[in-house]
């Protein structure tokens, strides 16, 4: 895969990568042969599921399990990447577009749908254009290479979700329906979300058990509360709600792997996970 440059347009603004050198390599060249080793270690045929969950932590930590992911996805033929995560800050009551027109990575710019950021912020007095949150927030960055390697030139639609809530989900499901539902069949969802709180192994497992038995059950609502009441620590739950309301006992989550991941001394550390999303 090359990368693609693009003409500067005086109009564009630009998200420059905030963890390149820290959670992934900053050097093309390193970057590029990393996510080819990732592809040959991966012994499954490629896949076209309608979206992937990926973690959000270094690759060194969870590379592998975001490379299985999107090897489930491999064989899709795609015009836009909905891609939705948190807000690992001050979870205000908004949901946050870019006010960017290209995202930035070592393999080159990948192009944001600013039509699809127009219509989703017409559609709702909580949906806010703010490039802040997403210049301080590395969850949807760290997903940026392993998109741009797989699906060159595909234009990405970048969510974040501050407060969870169930009026927020709501409105995001909605919204999403009303506009884009014509066009699943040419996008792909992408939520990225860490299965657990920093815990001990056996906190962390059984918390990441809970959160993937509410996925099994399509139960967002108790997902939220769950999440509100800090009976779950996985940080990704308003993107998961909000594709459980959107489509209902119609879709599947599959999980396709696991990692607990720790600090030998600190002795805690957090669970993640990968799973793909398939309609039944």
């Amino acid at each position: 895969m090359d990368t693609y440059p693009m003409e500067p347009n005086p109009k564009d603004k630009v998200r420059e990568p905030i963890v390149e050198g820290l959670l992934y390599p900053a050097d093309p060249t390193a970057l590029k042969d990393l996510l080819i080793r990732y592809g040959v270690s991966i012994p499954e045929p490629p896949g076209s599921s309608l979206g992937i969950l990926t973690p959000h932590a270094s690759y060194d930590r969870c590379g592998t399990l975001i490379a299985r992911a999107f090897r489930e996805v491999e064989k899709r033929q795609i015009v836009r990447a909905i891609l939705l995560g948190p807000v690992h800050r001050d979870e205000e009551d908004a949901i946050f577009l870019p006010e960017s027109t290209r995202f930035r990575t070592p393999l080159g710019e990948v192009p944001v749908d600013t039509e699809a950021v127009d219509a989703l912020f017409s559609s709702g007095t909580r949906f806010f254009k703010n490039d802040i949150p997403h210049l301080e927030e590395h969850c949807l960055e760290v997903q940026l290479p392993f998109l741009i390697y797989h699906f060159p030139g595909v234009k990405i639609l970048p969510i974040l979700m501050g407060k969870p809530s169930p009026s927020n989900v709501q409105l995001l499901s909605h919204s999403l329906k009303s506009l884009f539902s014509s066009q699943w069949d040419k996008t792909l969802f992408i939520i990225t979300s860490n299965g657990s709180l920093v815990s001990t192994a056996e906190e962390a497992e059984k918390d990441a058990n809970r959160f993937l038995d509410l996925i099994q059950k399509s139960d967002w609502k108790t997902l939220l509360q769950e999440r509100s009441a800090n009976r779950i620590g996985a940080c990704g739950t308003g993107g998961v709600a909000t594709l459980l309301q959107l489509f209902g006992s119609s879709i599947q989550f599959t999980p396709l792997g696991r990692v607990f991941s720790s600090d030998e001394k600190a002795g805690k550390g957090v669970v993640y996970v990968s799973l793909r999303i398939d309609q039944k």
